[in-house]
């Protein structure tokens, strides 16, 4: 096996690779980088150190600790950020949405035109109906603009050269409107194959950040045991972040029961 891929196996044993995201990526790959950091600087103690100091990681007795974790920590983050940038890249497909805009932009022109010619070639109760139906297109989806576009179409078909004679639309218009409503009928609202490739990269993904979150556990666990008597050094490889939120959310239920207190207490007067 490639040295660069150690991690294939442990990440294929993952039965579901679903990573609940605690804070931003760009978060979570900056404490695994302080995490490497820290074991470099507490893994192991320095030769030229003298005995009395402060403790290191080799305390915890695990072989991993004192080294080769920062390694692969290294490694996964930059996997991680290889894969993150594959789940993000715009798959490989037709381009709809300019399908779709150049169908929407035809369809006002045609209902433009077709109340131009409305009084040379009046439009029946029904072709009035379709006209109106599905006035605003922003947002539709493809099938409604294709529906839209077909129904104008044919209503353009019998005045085609009225339609002509406004200058609104030229004949190479209409043929490129027929070639639209066959594109847009083809053209599927949520590819398959796009879905199934961007599954795939974000599971890819998501293995890549639990075995990062590992080992950045492993770390935080036994630097809380063995600097257990000096917060100062475990402090800086535990997350800012959640430090950050847990202050949050105790200033926020603070907050409250102070609120709740000075609202159900009692005036003295009023207890009379």
């Amino acid at each position: 096996m490639s040295k660069a891929l150690w991690w294939a196996a442990e990440a294929a044993a993952i039965p579901s690779p679903k990573y609940v995201f605690r804070a931003p990526l760009a978060v979570l790959i900056g404490e695994a980088v302080a995490v490497a950091q820290f074991v470099e600087a507490h893994g192991r103690r320095k030769k030229s150190a003298t005995r009395g100091g402060f403790p290191t990681l080799e305390r915890a007795g695990d072989p991993r600790l004192v080294g080769p974790i920062a390694v692969e920590i290294g490694d996964l983050i930059v996997a991680v950020n290889g894969a993150q940038t594959a789940y993000l890249a715009p798959a490989d497909l037709p381009d709809v949405g300019k399908t779709r805009r150049d169908a929407k932009a035809l369809v006002a022109t045609l209902r433009a035109a077709l109340r131009w010619v409305e009084k040379a070639s009046p439009l029946t109760q029904g072709e009035r109906d379709a006209a109106r139906a599905n006035g605003s297109l922003r947002g539709r989806s493809t099938l409604a603009v294709a529906v839209q576009l077909a129904a104008l179409l044919a209503m353009a078909r019998p005045r085609e050269e009225a339609i002509l004679a406004t200058g609104a639309l030229t004949r190479e218009s209409l043929e490129r409107g027929r070639d639209l409503l066959l594109e847009l009928r083809e053209a599927p609202e949520q590819p398959r194959a796009s879905n199934l490739q961007q599954r795939r990269a974000r599971e890819a993904r998501d293995r890549l950040l639990i075995l990062l979150e590992r080992r950045v556990r492993l770390v935080r666990e036994a630097a809380r045991f063995v600097f257990r008597d000096h917060p100062e050094i475990s402090r800086t490889v535990t997350s800012a972040f959640e430090r950050r939120g847990r202050a949050r959310r105790r200033a926020k239920t603070s907050t409250v029961l102070t609120t709740h207190t000075e609202t159900t207490e009692v005036s003295p007067r009023l207890a009379k």
